[in-house]
């Protein structure tokens, strides 16, 4: 299991989009992946479960993740809790999550939402940055 405390940096928190778009990632990963705030727990997969913590910017959470992939799911997962987006862009896009600047995945991948057009169909599988 990895675990990793995160204070949260988009000014909505973890309301409606963001926790959708959170939600909407955490699936694609095959491990159980856990938000925690306080004494409240949440499933990162659930964009209820996740609204339920009430988290806020500046907020610290606690992500846990146990399975095969927890590597990979907290090393993707983090920044989207982190970053300060601009709200208006980031959480209807996706931002880097559409234009692959982070992305190691295929074009059919839906924990990332890289669905290729984003790039023009292109996606470099060996691309870190």
């Amino acid at each position: 299991m990895m675990e990793r405390t995160v204070t949260l940096g988009s000014k909505s928190g973890l309301h409606a989009r963001p926790a959708a778009v959170f939600a909407q990632n955490a699936k694609g990963f095959q491990s159980q992946i856990i938000l925690s705030k306080n004494d409240k727990t949440a499933n990162g997969k659930s964009i209820l479960s996740v609204l339920t913590l009430g988290a806020e910017q500046g907020d610290q959470v606690i992500l846990k993740i146990d399975g095969d992939d927890a590597q990979f799911a907290i090393d993707k997962l983090v920044p989207l809790l982190e970053e300060t987006w601009d709200e208006s862009f980031a959480w209807n896009t996706g931002s880097a999550w559409t234009d692959h600047r982070h992305c190691t995945c295929d074009s059919s991948c839906s924990a990332y939402r890289c669905y290729g057009a984003a790039n023009n169909g292109s996606v470099n599988r060996d691309s870190t940055t």
